[in-house]
């Protein structure tokens, strides 16, 4: 990726934002909900796990969490993509 193409995406990103002020609150709302949520969850798993790391418990539990993150972290975007009509998809607006 060039400073070119970061340059021109950049400016989607805006004009898409100013054509969109809906999706834009979304957007910033999601990235501060995702960033409280990670430091929330960081303290909780960091308070639950001291002096516990080598419990096998804990550390199935922190897979768990983990994994069931990831998946959900694929599977939404995958999700909305396949509802997304391929000819629309290519379409600049």
């Amino acid at each position: 990726m060039n400073s070119s193409s970061l340059l021109r995406d950049l400016r989607y990103a805006c004009r898409t934002f100013r054509k969109k002020p809906g999706f834009a609150l979304a957007v910033i709302l999601l990235l501060a909900l995702g960033i409280a949520l990670s430091v929330a969850l960081n303290s909780v798993l960091s308070r639950w796990s001291i002096g516990n790391l080598k419990d096998p418990i804990v550390l199935a539990a922190i897979s768990v969490v983990l994994l069931v993150v990831t998946i959900a972290a694929a599977l939404i975007p995958a999700r909305h993509a396949a509802l997304i009509e391929p000819a629309s998809a290519l379409r600049v607006d």
